[in-house]
C-alpha cells in the first residue's frame, strides 16, 4: 500500500502533469489489524499532523499522502494529531491504536451510516524545495451521530417504506421445494449428526472451486451447528428466501483455510469438547468422516479422521455425504442417496479415502469454514492464524452461497 501511495503521489503532484494536486487524501480499507496498519501506513507515507511535520524534518521531500480516511474497523476513531474534534475525545485510549503518538492524521467514521465526519483543513505552503506544495497546518472536525430521536426526512422515509415493502415481498418468494422435512431444531443439530445440517455443509463444499488459490478445490467443510439457526422444522413444501435468511442470519463470510492434520484434529476436539451441552460447537462437516468416543475426556475424544472419496457416479447430486460417527467402531463405507434426473433416489456408496494423520508435517488440507471460527471464536483456537486461501474480503456470506446454489439448479429439490 505504501508503494502504491507513493506512485500515485508522484503522478498526482507532478507540476507538469495532468492533476497538479496540492494535497492527496487516501481512502483505505486495510485487511489485517487495521489500526496498527493505518497508523503505520500514515507514518510510512507522511500523513503527518502538524506536530509530526515538526518532528520529521524533510517530510515534504518525499512522496506520499497528507491524510488517511480509513475503513474496515466498525468504530469511530480520530487520531490524536487533529487540532480539535467536536463530539469525540481524541485523548481517550483506543485498543489497537497505541502507535498513535499524535504524529499522524487518520480518521475512521464508523459504519452503516451511524456516523458522519465533517472537517475543515487549514492549508499553508509547504517548505520550499520539496515535492509537496501544501501542508496541513490545522484540522478541525465534528462528529455527527444518528440518534434514535433524530428527525426523519420525509423524502427518505418514503423511499425506505417502498424498499422495505419490496424486501418483504422478496422474503416470501420460494427458492426451492423440499420433499422431506428439514429438521433444524437446536436440540438435534447441536448434539448429533443430522441430514439437514449435512446438506448445508455439502452446499459449501465446492463454493470456491474456481478461486485460483484453491487448486483442485476444497478437501472438506467444517462449520459448527451454531451456524444454523431457526430452531424449527421447514417443509415438506416450499422453502422461502425468508426461511433461508432465518436459518442463516450471520453476516461473517465463508472463508477457506490451509491447515495441517494436527490442527484439524485439534479443531475437531475443540468442537466435540463440550458435548452433550448444546453450545453450538458440534461439528457440521462435508468431505470428512470423524470417529469419536463421547465417553472419553474432552480433548481425547477423536479416534480418527478420514477424507471421504467422491462418488465416481455422482452427477446432479442433491446431497454429497458428510458422515460423522459418534461410535467407537469405525465403518469403512457409508451409504447415502443420489437424485437422478427423474427425481428418483438411488443409493450412493461412500468409501473412506486416506486417513488424516495427527501431524503438523506433510500434507496440508484445504477446508471451508466461517470467518468467525477462523478467528478462533467459540473455542476454535486451532483454526486461528491459519493461512487464508479465500479471506473475508473475497468470501461470501453463507446465505448468499446457498441462495446462489438453489437458484442455479433448474429444478431445486432436497431429497
Amino acid at each position: 500500500m505504501a508503494e502504491t501511495a507513493k506512485e500515485l503521489s508522484l503522478r498526482l503532484r507532478d507540476p507538469e502533469g495532468k492533476h497538479k494536486c496540492d494535497i492527496v487524501i487516501a481512502l483505505t480499507h486495510a485487511r489485517y489489524v487495521t489500526f496498527p496498519h493505518d497508523i503505520a501506513l500514515a507514518k510510512a507515507i507522511g500523513a503527518l499532523s502538524p506536530t509530526g511535520q515538526t518532528d520529521s524534518p524533510g517530510w515534504h521531500m518525499t512522496h506520499g499522502v497528507d491524510l488517511i480516511l480509513g475503513g474496515h474497523d466498525h468504530l469511530y476513531y480520530v487520531s490524536h494529531g487533529v487540532t480539535s474534534w467536536e463530539g469525540y475525545d481524541t485523548t481517550h485510549p483506543v485498543l489497537g491504536a497505541e502507535a498513535d503518538r499524535g504524529d499522524v492524521l487518520v480518521i475512521k467514521s464508523g459504519t452503516d451510516f451511524r456516523d458522519l465526519s465533517e472537517f475543515a483543513l487549514e492549508l499553508v505552503d509547504a517548505p520550499p524545495g520539496g515535492v509537496r506544495r501544501k501542508a496541513i497546518a490545522a484540522i478541525r472536525g465534528k462528529r455527527h451521530s444518528t440518534q434514535p430521536g433524530s428527525k426523519k426526512n420525509a423524502h427518505i422515509a418514503k423511499i425506505l417504506e417502498s424498499v422495505l415493502s419490496s424486501v418483504s415481498d422478496a422474503l416470501k418468494a420460494p427458492v426451492c421445494k423440499t420433499a422431506v422435512e428439514l429438521d433444524l431444531r437446536s436440540e438435534l443439530i447441536r448434539t448429533q449428526e443430522t441430514a439437514s445440517a449435512n446438506w448445508f455443509a455439502d452446499v459449501l463444499r465446492h463454493c470456491y472451486d474456481d478461486a485460483p488459490t484453491m487448486g483442485s478445490g476444497s478437501n472438506g467443510v467444517f462449520i459448527c451447528a451454531g451456524t444454523l439457526r431457526g430452531d424449527s422444522t421447514y417443509g415438506p413444501g416450499n422453502i422461502t428466501l425468508g426461511d433461508i435468511m432465518e436459518i442463516l442470519p450471520f453476516e461473517d463470510p465463508i472463508v477457506a483455510l490451509e491447515i495441517d492434520g494436527a490442527s484439524l484434529w485439534d479443531a475437531f476436539e475443540q468442537s466435540l469438547s463440550t458435548w452433550p451441552a448444546q453450545e453450538g460447537r458440534f461439528p457440521v462437516i462435508s468431505g470428512f468422516r470423524v470417529s469419536w468416543d463421547s465417553r472419553r475426556a474432552p480433548g481425547q475424544r477423536v479416534l480418527g479422521v478420514w477424507l471421504v472419496q467422491e462418488p465416481a457416479s455422482a452427477t446432479n447430486t442433491s446431497a454429497s455425504p458428510t458422515p460423522l460417527s459418534s461410535a467407537t467402531a469405525s465403518k469403512t463405507s457409508l451409504q447415502s442417496t443420489q437424485s437422478t434426473n427423474s427425481g428418483a433416489s438411488t443409493p450412493v456408496i461412500l468409501v473412506d479415502g486416506e486417513s488424516v494423520p495427527r501431524s503438523r508435517e506433510g500434507r496440508k488440507y484445504r477446508i471451508i469454514t466461517r470467518e468467525y471460527m477462523a478467528q478462533g471464536h467459540d473455542g476454535f483456537l486451532a483454526l486461528k492464524d491459519q493461512k487464508y486461501l479465500v479471506d473475508d474480503e473475497s468470501g461470501q456470506m453463507m446465505s448468499q452461497i446457498v441462495r446462489k446454489y438453489l437458484l442455479g439448479v433448474r429444478s431445486s429439490f432436497i431429497l
